[in-house]
């Protein structure tokens, strides 16, 4: 049995009175995204095993990889404003890496005009949903002002959460705000692990 033939991969609606390839295609195109140079190695008999719901994730992820895409020019001409474009599109479905890089397009204006108080709250999505650079990266933002009211007790928590999943300099932040008791009892003896 044909899977390619079967009613595992959607049919567009009818136009016409006619059935079209187009959800086939946009399906095929969606996956060619996902696995990239591996695509032409799976059997087309595959794609109809494969579910072909493709929910807000999913969606996100290639929201994301096109971002990528147009940032680094894989494939297509390097275009900062569209990979921008794609990671917001991204970040708001949720996509954690998305949420980060959307945020440092805003913090230095790269395809886009700067703008750090949205820059700040994309790296808070990001920081909250357990990303580590963002929680590095807002915990900078909060001890900095950058966007933000300074706030020494809500970078010592960001560093810390860092600091919990092992970054180095999440970690190294963390024991600046140790040694200098910037919003955390100051604790030099523990300062000084955070610096090993």
């Amino acid at each position: 049995m044909d899977y390619c033939k079967t009613k595992h991969i959607p049919e567009a609606s009818t136009v016409s009175g006619k059935k079209s390839n187009t959800c086939r295609r946009l399906f095929r195109s969606k996956v060619r995204n996902l696995l990239g140079s591996r695509y032409m190695a799976l059997p087309c008999c595959l794609f109809g095993l494969l579910n072909v719901s493709i929910d807000a994730t999913a969606a996100g992820d290639l929201d994301y990889n096109n971002g990528l895409r147009f940032q680094e020019g894989r494939g297509v001409v390097k275009d900062l404003a569209s990979a921008a474009n794609y990671f917001r599109l991204a970040a708001s479905k949720g996509h954690v890496l998305a949420q980060y890089n959307y945020g440092q397009c805003l913090s230095q204006g790269c395809g886009i005009a700067q703008n750090l108080e949205q820059a700040a709250e994309y790296f808070k999505r990001a920081a909250d949903n357990g990303y580590v650079l963002a929680q590095n990266e807002y915990g900078l933002i909060l001890a900095t002002g950058r966007g933000v009211p300074v706030n020494f007790d809500g970078a010592a928590k960001y560093f810390k959460l860092g600091a919990d999943q092992g970054y180095a300099e999440a970690r190294y932040n963390y024991g600046i705000c140790l040694e200098n008791g910037y919003g955390i009892a100051q604790n030099p003896v523990e300062a000084a692990r955070c610096y090993k």
